[in-house]
């Protein structure tokens, strides 16, 4: 009888445990967006869509790292523990030389990155950055 009770009591944890799905939610970056210029140094806000949230997030806590090329810099964090569902925050823009091929990549339960915008660094001329 308690190898029963037991063997029903572990189902239904199974059975619990089972039904709870996660909850993966990437919104969409709206700014910056294609074309958007900052000038290093300077705040600006990134702005995300959260019309379509799911009501149960699994991971709400935020954070923004920088890309260059397609590739993320991975120790460039420009925001970090804000709240998913807030649909802004405010960020520095790193101070890089000046480039086209700059973008975020939005991180809570999932990433979702920015179309290419450009970043300008008035103490360097794109020109410059290229060697020219």
């Amino acid at each position: 009888m308690k190898f029963l009770v037991a063997a029903a009591a572990a189902a239904s944890l199974a059975s619990a445990v089972v039904a709870k799905q996660k909850v993966v939610y990437a919104p969409h970056i709206t700014s910056p967006a294609a074309g958007t210029i900052w000038n290093a140094g300077q705040d600006y806000n990134i702005t995300w869509d959260t019309s379509d949230a799911p009501v149960h997030i699994t991971n709400t806590l935020g954070e923004v790292l920088f890309r260059v090329d397609d590739v993320t810099w991975d120790n460039t964090t420009l925001a970090k523990g804000f709240n998913i569902t807030d649909g802004s925050v405010k960020v520095t823009a790193p101070t890089v030389p000046t480039g086209i091929h700059y973008s975020i990549v939005l991180l809570g339960d999932s990433g979702n990155w920015s179309p290419d915008f450009v970043i300008v660094n008035k103490n360097q001329t794109l020109l410059g950055s290229l060697g020219l």
